[in-house]
């Protein structure tokens, strides 16, 4: 039975373990064995950083593969993820990487310029996913690490993953989500968004959103497939949609608008589609209506907040 983060990719390689997890489109691939694998050799690299129970762990970086295994891998040691806004300017990063107290910081290695300018308080130890330079790259630093399941025990109330409001009224605020945030809503709300253990699952929205890195969840805990978009290019969406045949999508309303006037949505096969999720800001009806029309799916409207 899936209670927690870390019991997902634990779960689903028992149960699964040759089926896709995660897919990047054109470079590589992750069964739900080699996930579970990687996730396990990134939580005891975590470990000998000094992480552990209520730990934070923070992530600066688009859309990267490397955030599952570091999200699952932190979660299987009782970690808690915290996934900064990369659109953010630099002081506003260092605001949020020292009140969420972070000691690793996993950062795209084109945001390094930015790390130069912040002070960090409390992390410790830096990694860079791709090209380190003079710092620790994400493949060099796990390395040498163990690839056994380190088999902390998670409790249900526990805080697995923290998320950082916009701050519109003042400084953002950060939001603990237990894992009893997760798993007493994911059964009845894959049921509502058609999801099973056949679907393929876009995950298009920043990771820094929970319409990101929460809608990537979702298609885990089913066992279904993630397809990963690096960032919002719309002919490259469309394409995913159609080659990979998508069957469930999170998209904001602008994209949607967006998907209407590019040419390349008329020629695109949205057949395998059973449900576009959409939400975050208000969509007009005329909108709606178009993709309706375009997609051929169910829609389904939610309203959530980062609280």
């Amino acid at each position: 039975m899936i209670n927690t983060l870390a019991d997902i990719t634990r779960t689903h390689r028992i149960d699964r373990p040759d089926e896709i997890a995660l897919r990047v489109p054109d470079q590589r691939d992750w069964t739900f064995e080699q996930l579970d694998t990687d996730a396990c050799t990134c939580a005891n690299a975590l470990r000998d950083a000094g992480i552990g129970e209520g730990g934070r762990i923070a992530f600066l970086a688009k859309n990267e593969p490397e955030f599952f295994l570091y999200l699952y891998g932190g979660a299987k040691l009782g970690a808690v993820s915290v996934a900064v806004n990369w659109r953010l300017a630099p002081p506003e990063m260092e605001y949020i990487l020292n009140h969420s107290e972070a000691k690793v910081l996993l950062i795209g290695q084109e945001f390094l310029a930015h790390l130069d300018e912040m002070n960090l308080e409390t992390v410790t130890k830096v990694v860079v996913v791709g090209e380190g330079g003079d710092r620790e790259s994400y493949v060099a630093w796990i390395d040498s690490a163990a690839s056994e399941d380190p088999q902390v025990e998670v409790g249900w109330t526990d805080t697995s993953y923290q998320l950082y409001t916009s701050g519109t009224t003042g400084l953002p605020k950060g939001v603990e989500l237990t894992n009893r945030n997760f798993f007493e809503m994911l059964p009845a709300a894959s049921h509502e968004w058609y999801f099973d253990e056949e679907s393929v699952n876009l995950v298009a929205m920043p990771l820094f959103h929970i319409a990101g890195s929460g809608w990537g969840v979702v298609g885990l805990y089913n066992g279904g497939t993630n397809i990963l978009l690096r960032e919002a290019d719309l002919v490259e969406l469309l394409r995913l949609i159609e080659t990979y045949e998508i069957t469930n999508a999170l998209l904001v309303p602008a994209i949607l608008q967006f998907l209407l006037i590019t040419p390349e949505a008329q020629e695109t096969s949205f057949s395998s589609l059973r449900c576009m999720v959409y939400g975050a800001s208000p969509i007009t009806e005329e909108v709606l209506a178009g993709s309706m029309e375009l997609m051929g799916c169910k829609f389904v409207q939610v309203y959530g907040l980062t609280e």
